[in-house]
């Protein structure tokens, strides 16, 4: 019978733009949900007790570093090799190379991309006695015309890495249901933990007293990338409509184009919209203590991480998308279809009537149903399905 030794690592997990978050830089290169998920699922285990590897991008750091117990290991730089050769070499070759390299039990990754293929083929065929797991990220991992993979080689890649997987872990009922029609796949469903309030908490920073509200109307924010699928300019439309709200804006486009500088200049002539980048987590916290509610305007979401950091604080979240129908069911804040829905949600009186009332669904919502102890046993659970052969417990 195998023993755990015969594995270096319980938990391989493959997050290439997880670098900055792990090691807390004030300023992360890279700040996304799926990154956010990732780092705090690698210290929930490690934490567990769990022997966790995470592989990143090689940021300029020795091969492996060891952070709060979970080793850090280095694979290739995001700009390396030349064009249309860098897709094999070194992206293929070096995802391939440091899983092999790293033993584990499981190999784990999030988000659609070739990172998938890649990670699935160097799981199932370079060695024997692993499982891979693929989290799904987005409502459009779960689409059989992949809208948001332009290349075809991209999307044959993470098409084979989907097949490959020993476990496809939704986040919603919805992509569960997606994931069958489309691609004839059954999926557990879990959503991953969330700790930003607790990190938060416990930090110096917290030290410091949130903005002041606005004495004369709410505080309305809005976190994400200022990309034309995250339709940023609706908080525009809101700031015209009720100047007596504050609203603040936190988040940078991935790529400068002319929807995300036309947004800039737009929105630097209202006086009640504050524009604040990508901020350090301790910042972020003190917008959210001093919030009424959060606002997500995107045309498609996965189930987004400011959510769950929303309403670990009793922030109500006024949305167009309702992963898992808990906002609905739950009644912390309201879900809309349109501009015309999303400004009467979010408009004084609407607030004045419902938000109190929001505020507590939303804190009840969190803490019955995303703390990190439910989570982590239903993450246990999933894994436990797949369990690779004639091996023991990881605890063991």
């Amino acid at each position: 019978m195998a023993t755990r030794r015969e594995f270096d690592y319980d938990v391989c997990i493959v997050g290439l733009k997880c670098w900055d978050l792990i090691t807390g830089a004030e300023s992360p290169k890279y700040l996304g949900g799926i990154e956010s998920d990732l780092v705090t699922l690698a210290r929930l285990l490690a934490s567990e007790g769990l022997r966790v590897a995470l592989i990143v991008y090689d940021e300029g750091q020795p091969a492996v570093v060891d952070v709060d117990g979970i080793s850090v290991c280095r694979c290739f730089s995001e700009s390396a090799g030349l064009p249309l050769l860098r897709f094999l070499i070194p992206r293929a070759t070096g995802i391939l190379r440091t899983i092999s390299r790293v033993r584990s039990r499981y190999v784990l990754q999030m988000g659609a991309g070739v990172e998938t293929g890649w990670s699935a083929i160097a799981t199932k065929w370079l060695a024997r006695g692993r499982k891979f797991l693929f989290l799904v990220g987005s409502d459009t991992d779960c689409m059989a015309s992949l809208p948001r993979i332009d290349k075809l080689r991209e999307r044959v890649v993470y098409r084979i890495g989907l097949k490959l997987a020993d476990r496809v872990v939704a986040q919603t009922d919805a992509q569960a249901a997606l994931l069958k029609s489309e691609f004839d796949i059954s999926a557990a469903i879990l959503r991953l933990p969330n700790t930003f309030r607790s990190e938060m908490s416990s930090s110096s920073e917290q030290n410091i007293s949130p903005p002041p509200r606005n004495e004369s109307g709410f505080r309305i924010l809005w976190v994400g990338r200022t990309d034309a699928n995250k339709r940023p300019h609706w908080m525009l439309e809101l700031a015209s409509a009720y100047p007596e709200h504050r609203i603040d804006i936190v988040g940078a486009a991935n790529i400068d184009d002319s929807y995300s500088r036309q947004f800039r200049e737009d929105a630097a002539r209202f006086d009640n919209v504050a524009l604040h980048g990508k901020v350090p987590r301790g910042e972020l916290a003190r917008l959210y203590g001093s919030a009424d509610v959060l606002c997500c305007t995107s045309e498609f979401e996965g189930f987004p991480t400011t959510f769950l950091e929303a309403w670990s604080y009793g922030l109500p979240t006024v949305s167009t998308v309702d992963p898992g129908q808990y906002l609905s069911r739950y009644k912390a804040g309201s879900t809309v279809a349109s501009i015309e829905e999303f400004l009467a949600a979010v408009s004084p009186k609407s607030l004045m009537r419902s938000g109190d009332a929001w505020s507590e669904n939303a804190e009840q919502l969190y803490d019955e149903h995303f703390s990190p102890q439910a989570c982590l046993r239903r993450f246990t659970e999933v894994l436990g399905d797949v369990a690779p052969e004639q091996a023991v417990d990881t605890r063991a």
